[in-house]
């Protein structure tokens, strides 16, 4: 009676991939390798899918909006005039988030670090916001590329990250200046999630394969729950322990809360069997016309996607006149929004075609942005605008593992060495484009008078640029559909 073929075999390492294996491939897998653990079901699946979804949301789903928080923080601060030393250049006249009563405080260099005050009271720091969001996107190719080109490696990336996220917690609470707490809580953070969060999405790829999209939704959901927590027991705790000791006991709580599922973030087949002539940086797929098309409708979306999540707040206190509750549930219902549209998405982009999946998405952010935020006059129906919008734009992303099959399955533009993976890291690096774009042209926005006092509702109030903006790009990004009746994609 002969032995079982080795995990080591060359022939095993040569004939099977890790992309995308179909029901022939699995079940090759299983008669070679019969203890290798059962795709899009068992124990093993639903655990790896569970913890995926927690670093989601505590590494990478919200470090934009804890960053904000304490941006703001640290800047109101420095407006009250507390010891919070910083690098001035030349003083500026700004509205404090405290008093509606002009003050002259020094500006810190450079601009894209001010606190940008809006209309009608209120500020934000969007510019940092979309930036670091921005990073943390265009930064995914290459970390995902260097942990697919060394697999042994990538397993203990989820570690690294863990680490060197909560020291850049610690660090940042030792912030003197916003341009120091920009690169401890920011850049740094962005770095330790990117290298957490990578073999999530490169894992998941391999653990589900029938059930991939509706996996990739559940994994993204993490983004919005935590979204829907996080920023209240932030300033809750801003509020009663200040800027420093928040810092402090968010690194504390996410290394115990992260460690424990670092032990599931694992691939499913072993890394001396990953296909050895699988290149992660074969870019040719990117060329394709089906590729390009794609690409420059998510730069389109992405343009607009992130700022009704940064705006709608302000826009809430300035022009409705709500109180702080209310103002934060505009965000809130647009994370939880996301967190039911992720998975639905997701399961959409297993049954349908990719381009109609994300014209669902784009033509129904669309329509809530120019029909219930556009003529919104009371808190209520902004906070219904807030859930439409959530459900659908929220949800954009989730179609993407349709087009990772469609792109990879292309014969004509593709070659057997694309990586199924790197489709979704160079697609994230497009949407980084956008989010980086999106901070100075929304500044160019809202600081527009168009319409002003002179069109009805919304539009009327200083953010019908804004509104404008944010309702043509989602459009713009659903012509997918159109474009593939015409034969221009698959």
């Amino acid at each position: 009676m002969g032995s079982p073929p080795s995990l080591t075999d060359e022939e095993d390492k040569d004939d099977i991939s890790m992309s995308f294996p179909d029901e022939e491939k699995d079940d090759l897998w299983k008669e070679r390798n019969p203890f290798l653990r059962p795709a899009d079901h068992g124990s093993h699946a639903w655990l790896f899918l569970a913890a995926s979804f927690m670093i989601e949301g505590l590494a990478l789903g919200k470090n934009p909006s804890k960053f904000c928080v304490c941006h703001k923080d640290v800047a109101d601060q420095t407006m009250k005039g507390s010891p919070v030393p910083m690098e001035f250049s030349k003083s500026t006249t700004v509205h404090t988030s405290l008093s509606r009563t002009p003050q002259v405080f020094p500006r810190w260099p450079p601009v894209p670090w001010q606190v940008k005050y809006l209309p009608n009271g209120g500020c934000v720091s969007f510019d940092v916001l979309t930036v670091v969001q921005g990073i943390m996107y265009l930064g995914m190719p290459i970390t995902m590329g260097v942990q697919r080109l060394y697999p042994r490696l990538s397993i203990w990336s989820p570690l690294a990250g863990v680490l060197i996220m909560c020291t850049s917690l610690v660090a940042a609470s030792f912030s003197t200046s916003v341009p120091h707490l920009v690169l401890t809580q920011g850049l740094l953070f962005a770095i330790g999630s990117s290298l957490s969060y990578c073999p999530c999405i490169a894992y998941l790829n391999e653990w589900f394969d029938k059930r991939k999209g509706m996996a990739y939704g559940i994994m993204w959901a993490g983004t919005g729950l935590s979204g829907s927590i996080l920023p209240f027991l932030l300033e809750y705790l801003l509020g009663r322990f200040g800027f420093e000791t928040t810092l402090r006991f968010c690194a504390v709580g996410l290394l115990p809360l992260t460690l424990p599922l670092v032990y599931f973030i694992k691939p499913r087949i072993p890394p001396q069997l990953v296909k050895k002539h699988l290149n992660p940086f074969n870019f040719r797929f990117a060329f394709s016309q089906t590729f390009v098309l794609h690409m420059l409708a998510n730069i389109v979306q992405a343009l607009g996607f992130f700022l009704p999540s940064i705006y709608l707040p302000t826009y809430a206190r300035g022009v409705l006149g709500s109180g702080e509750f209310p103002a934060a549930a505009t965000v809130l219902l647009l994370n939880l929004a996301s967190t039911v549209g992720c998975p639905g998405m997701g399961w959409l982009s297993d049954n349908l075609h990719v381009a109609n999946c994300l014209f669902i998405a784009t033509a129904g952010a669309s329509l809530a942005t120019f029909l219930i935020w556009g003529f919104t006059t009371s808190i209520a129906l902004l906070l219904t605008y807030c859930g439409f919008y959530g459900l659908f734009a929220g949800s954009y992303t989730s179609a993407w593992t349709g087009l990772m099959r469609q792109v990879t399955t292309e014969k004509s533009t593709t070659s057997k060495e694309t990586d199924p993976v790197m489709v979704m890291a160079v697609l994230a690096a497009g949407r980084g484009i956008g989010s980086v774009l999106s901070g100075p042209l929304s500044q160019a926005l809202v600081d527009h008078t168009l319409w002003k006092g002179e069109a009805y509702a919304a539009y009327g109030t200083g953010y019908g640029p804004l509104i404008v903006f944010t309702g043509v790009t989602a459009a713009a990004a659903g012509v997918v559909l159109p474009w593939r009746y015409m034969g221009w994609i698959r």
